[in-house]
């Protein structure tokens, strides 16, 4: 008889594990809350393109859904004129991602996943884990208990399970004020010729004058059946209502022209982890991937590509339990396997988004002004997650250096992110290799303090 699969929630990683585990044998189904039409988002995502092959699903085109190269990026401090923005440089195309609708692309995992074997139930509320002696044995819900012999938490960064668990197993539960950002998004009509925007995609930190803020624009020609339209983020830390965000984004269009005021499309407002991955992964009967262990970017929120890649690190764990344990011990050689070749480069740089939490207005400008930020510490990409991307050598260094000393408020923040940061990689290299309960949850808590002694009060 085959184990049963519980997913819990339609996330991205989750699905893409569930497709391989299925295709292979278990019995696997999705409970998801929304209905199947409302699965996704009203907007569009950046993706490295080789995602699709690394799970076996369809490529956007052999599916039929359109798709687009994405723009790069040009970077502004709160006050940056046009002699001091940082452009970013992507070798094209192999560095380059595609941007594709979340819609679509959530039609295409879900048609890969059932043509795998996953069964999809929809419009089920996810309550909680059913737990019995300390191991989840699956979850309440809307409609009744659905028990399995593994759960894996597809539900997000406030995944309702996570938040639940027992204590016993020590996963950090509800993520604190600063790991979560409240981002709106929307399409906007262009009221300018695109051709004329020389920078088409552009990010600006501290636009509003909050703890933690920043906005992206991007104009976007004959795409999702628009032939232009500028598609706006507005991020903050803190709640805001969808009104907020707009009378923001009415202050924004005196420095940003393309964007236009009769909304097209989206208009909400949605909770992204921008944090370190979760620092512990497993309990019996349970693993968390995805945003529910904060599996993305820190600095931008994107977690579609990782996600994709380590849904594949899961399914080799699952399938390699040949008794079908699915035991916190035979679970985590996944938590083990993704912070060696992913976590121990993404942790690092919640570092960066720290700093940013703990500068000036002033503070920022002067790092851009001065050329302490340059292309190649904002050449960040959906998929490109590591801290090495902010380390390097180039001749301005030097300089850069005198202009940071320069600044004793601005060296004394980067001098502590950087102390961080480094104990944050000799405590990578202390991760325990075989699971002990007490050893992880020691490990963890040094893990989780390292970044929560740094977040906004």
């Amino acid at each position: 008889m085959s184990k049963k699969i519980i997913i819990a929630g339609a996330g991205h990683a989750a699905m893409m594990c569930g497709a391989t585990l299925a295709k292979n044998g278990y019995d696997v189904t999705v409970y998801e809350r929304r209905k199947r039409k409302d699965v996704g988002y009203p907007w569009f995502d950046c993706v490295n393109p080789d995602i699709f092959e690394m799970v076996g699903a369809p490529t956007p085109e052999e599916a039929g859904i359109e798709w687009a190269w994405r723009n790069d990026i040009t970077f502004y401090g709160p006050n940056t004129d046009d002699d001091h923005k940082i452009f970013q440089h992507l070798n094209f195309p192999e560095d380059t991602e595609i941007i594709i609708d979340r819609f679509k692309l959530y039609d295409l995992m879900i048609d890969y996943a059932e043509k795998c074997g996953v069964k999809f139930e929809y419009g089920v509320n996810i309550k909680g884990p059913v737990v019995k002696k300390n191991r989840i044995v699956g979850i309440q819900t809307s409609k009744g208990k659905k028990l399995g012999d593994l759960v894996i938490d597809g539900c997000g960064c406030n995944s309702v399970l996570r938040n639940n668990l027992p204590d016993y197993w020590g996963i950090q539960k509800n993520p604190p004020r600063g790991d979560i950002i409240y981002l709106y998004r929307a399409y906007f009509d262009c009221p300018v010729d695109p051709d004329t925007v020389e920078d088409k995609y552009k990010c600006i930190f501290l636009p509003s004058d909050t703890d933690f803020n920043f906005c992206w624009t991007d104009v976007v020609k004959d795409f999702d059946g628009f032939d232009k339209f500028t598609d706006v983020l507005i991020a903050d830390i803190d709640p805001m209502s969808p009104e907020e965000a707009e009378r923001r984004a009415e202050d924004y269009r005196k420095r940003i022209p393309e964007l236009g005021k009769t909304r097209l499309k989206g208009g909400q407002v949605t909770p992204l982890t921008i944090r370190e991955p979760l620092s512990n992964l497993v309990a019996d009967g349970y693993v968390a991937i995805g945003d529910s262990a904060h599996m993305s970017m820190a600095v931008n929120g994107s977690g579609l590509s990782i996600g994709f890649e380590v849904s594949q690190f899961l399914a080799e764990t699952i399938m390699a339990d040949k008794k079908g344990e699915f035991t916190a011990k035979t679970l985590y050689p996944f938590a083990y396997k993704f912070w060696k070749k992913k976590g121990i480069n993404m942790a690092p740089i919640a570092f960066v988004k720290l700093l940013i939490f703990k500068l000036t207005h002033e503070q920022l400008d002067y790092a851009f002004d001065k050329g302490i930020l340059t292309w190649r510490e904002m050449t960040i990409t959906a998929d490109q997650h590591s801290i090495f991307q902010f380390l390097h050598w180039d001749w301005g260094l030097p300089k850069r250096g005198v202009a940071l000393f320069s600044n004793p408020g601005l060296l004394k923040v980067a001098a502590g992110a950087l102390v961080d940061a480094l104990c944050i990689f000799a405590l990578g290299a202390r991760l325990p290799k075989k699971y002990n309960r007490r050893k992880v949850i020691r490990w963890a808590k040094r893990y989780d303090w390292l970044f929560q002694h740094r977040l906004p009060k």
